[in-house]
């Protein structure tokens, strides 16, 4: 009996011999698993040629740049800067203004002479068409109404970025002022009192045309000290300058428009018309008439026909008219008054130069 417990401790030892045994195979195979290092298999690392998508990114990015002119076309179209009117009042009108309407035939006159071509005019002083003096230069332009009393409708039609309202004034244009503001920037070009020159001037500034500004300035000093030259006996003399109405007729004021283009060539204005002022005087009857005389007379009318010039026709053929020295020397010079007796320009201011030389110069 004592012999069955040996069998039992060896039996025993026979099956944990036989577990151990069994276990070890398992935990064997493990150890090729720690081979796992080839897992991180580095070739699938070489995610890394993904980091070659920067060229692709440069490739796309490079075309960019070529959007660049266009926004820079675009910003210059709408590019705006501020400019000071005639009246001292600040504004902001295009750098670039392209579609331009003017009001006034003396704005009119700046402009062209700037060489910018505008959409839109009105007709001249007193008169149913574009100013005449002009008409070469004007053909096909649309007409918008009469010289500051444009028609707002024809005006916002043609969709301008800039209005210029030469010497419109708030106390007498006001509404008319408002609405034109409103389809777009509306400018007061030049005030009573201001010379041709300066008019032409403040408009080069608002459309960026200062050397073409200067240009014309230039031009017509040399030709006032070309035609100056050659007045000879006629230098200095006393001229008059007579614009007829229907009710008489009217000289100019000594610092009128042509009153300063003969100052400059050197010519004078009889005494009694040294009048201060820039307009003209009221109208004469025919026992003044030796008011409008001189050793020269430049004499006209606003309009090419009508009452202004039958009356002045009737007058010419009256016995005190004939009486007058400038009559009986033959000085007498038929002129344009929508030129002469107007605000003027340097397209006008030219044209006064050029029928001075065409009496007086020798």
């Amino acid at each position: 009996m004592l012999k069955r417990p040996s069998l039992i401790v060896a039996a025993l030892a026979a099956l944990a011999l036989a577990a151990c045994q069994s276990a070890a195979p398992t935990a064997a195979p493990t150890a090729p698993a720690a081979t796992a290092a080839p897992a991180p298999t580095e070739p699938a690392a070489t995610a890394a040629p993904a980091a070659t998508t920067a060229p692709t990114e440069v490739a796309t990015v490079a075309p960019a740049p070529t959007a660049a002119p266009a926004e820079t076309t675009q910003a210059a179209i709408g590019a705006t800067k501020v400019i000071t009117d005639a009246n001292g009042a600040s504004l902001e009108v295009p750098a670039d203004p392209q579609r331009i309407v003017v009001v006034t035939q003396e704005a009119l006159d700046v402009l062209l002479t700037l060489g910018v071509k505008p959409v839109g005019i009105t007709n001249g002083q007193g008169q149913t068409a574009p100013p005449a003096y002009l008409a070469d230069q004007v053909a096909g332009i649309e007409v918008v109404g009469d010289m500051m009393r444009p028609n707002i409708e024809s005006v916002a039609k043609l969709k301008p970025d800039l209005i210029l309202a030469g010497d419109m004034t708030e106390e007498y244009h006001g509404d008319a002022l408002k609405q034109l503001r409103a389809i777009a920037p509306t400018v007061i070009t030049t005030v009573y009192g201001e010379t041709w020159q300066q008019h032409l001037q403040r408009i080069a500034t608002i459309t960026g045309r200062e050397a073409q500004a200067q240009q014309a300035l230039d031009a017509y000093a040399k030709k006032v000290a070309d035609v100056k030259a050659k007045l000879g006996a006629n230098a200095g003399a006393e001229v008059s300058i007579v614009r007829w109405n229907p009710n008489g007729p009217s000289f100019m004021d000594k610092d009128q428009f042509a009153s300063a283009v003969l100052a400059d060539l050197g010519l004078v204005r009889p005494a009694n018309q040294r009048v201060e002022g820039h307009a003209h005087s009221a109208p004469l009857s025919l026992e003044k008439i030796g008011e409008i005389d001189g050793d020269w007379m430049f004499i006209g009318t606003l309009s090419p026909a009508g009452e202004d010039v039958d009356a002045m026709k009737s007058a010419m053929d009256s016995p005190l008219f004939q009486q007058l020295k400038a009559v009986k020397n033959g000085h007498v010079v038929p002129m344009d008054g929508a030129v002469w007796s107007t605000l003027g320009g340097p397209v006008a201011a030219d044209k006064v130069v050029d029928a001075v030389a065409a009496a007086l110069a020798k």
